[in-house]
């Protein structure tokens, strides 16, 4: 009998050890899985990086444009679509969403314009592992019984292990459609956060206006923080990512989004940057060929802290600013 009690009390012993030791990993399991977050517009005075920085800067992929390449199964255009697209990387594994709109708010596209308004990453994406694609849009009906898929899949990417930077495409089918992905490979890269405020006078009345960003080489960027000109339009065919634009913002004639505070509310403003090359923000505004104005302001890229330049559209004056940092390759552990 005192064996089989002496027995017993080391199971229980053993049992409570093991309950503390499962109950420890799973404390220690929710501090490692908190998602790392990029830096919001309210958080710039936080300076410095968000993740520990490995031995050497990681590779990222901006994502340029997202587009229906082709449709097919009874589909015809113009296209009111609505639904999810994101991508995943091996830093965190969670759902990064670079374009999401709900049956209400749909986007129309038409066969000369089938390009997704995209609306992030919400921090750059890593190329250094597998990046896995999701898609699922549908195509809004009369009702909403009658809603049909357009694209449902989910695709991954492997990293080419090339040691420069260029930019590629993309294209994956499923039943009904093809979407494309014009994308690039940048490496040794700085994650770029980008705001805009507008400190004095408003928008040119009637006028459209667009923001964007784009990579330039350090001995290709023009003198001065500040440069006027004309609107130079028309696509790259080059396969490189210098000067291939990412749109932060484009919209009508209607009134700029503003909000109280002054800051101009972006669609997208994230961005991956070489950490030795410039980033270079332009403003466009225009009603006509004939009547446009472009302004831009140009950063050298760093690794932590914030640069900011003013630029002047009309009687618009805007102060725009640039939150720097790294972005840890290390994956998060679940």
């Amino acid at each position: 009998m005192r064996n089989r009690n002496c027995l017993g009390g080391r199971w229980i012993c053993q049992a409570y050890r093991m309950r503390r030791r499962r109950r420890r990993r799973r404390r220690m399991r929710r501090r490692r899985t908190r998602t790392t977050r990029t830096s919001r517009l309210a958080d710039f005075a936080k300076d410095g990086p968000l993740c520990c920085p490995t031995d050497s800067d990681p590779s990222m992929t901006p994502i340029f444009s997202a587009m229906i390449a082709g449709i097919g199964g009874g589909f015809r255009w113009p296209l009111c679509v609505f639904g999810l697209v994101a991508i995943r990387d091996k830093v965190d594994h969670n759902r990064n969403i670079i374009f999401q709109r709900s049956r209400s708010e749909c986007q129309t596209l038409t066969e000369e314009d089938p390009y997704l308004v995209l609306t992030g990453p919400a921090r750059a994406v890593v190329f250094t592992g597998p990046v896995t694609f999701e898609v699922y849009l549908k195509v809004k009906g009369p009702t909403e019984l009658e809603d049909r898929t357009l694209c449902c899949l989910a695709e991954e990417m492997r990293d080419s292990g090339a040691p420069y930077s260029y930019m590629f495409h993309r294209t994956y089918s499923c039943k009904f459609s093809t979407v494309e992905f014009t994308l690039g490979h940048i490496t040794s890269s700085v994650e770029a956060t980008i705001s805009v405020r507008v400190i004095s006078g408003s928008w040119p009345h009637g006028f459209q206006g667009e923001f964007a960003a784009c990579l330039v080489r350090t001995g290709d960027i023009f003198h001065g923080s500040k440069h006027e000109g004309p609107v130079i339009g028309g696509r790259t065919r080059s396969t490189s990512v210098d000067h291939k634009k990412i749109t932060l913002l484009s919209f009508g004639d209607e009134k700029v989004p503003v909000l109280d505070d002054g800051v101009i509310e972006l669609s997208r403003s994230v961005v991956s940057a070489k950490s030795d090359s410039n980033l270079e923000v332009s403003v466009r505004a225009w009603q006509d060929s004939n009547n446009a104005v472009q302004a831009m302001a140009a950063f050298a890229s760093k690794e932590a802290g914030r640069s900011s330049c003013t630029v002047d559209i009309g009687s618009c004056k805007m102060v725009v600013i640039v939150a720097w940092s790294l972005i840890s390759d290390w994956p998060e552990s679940r």
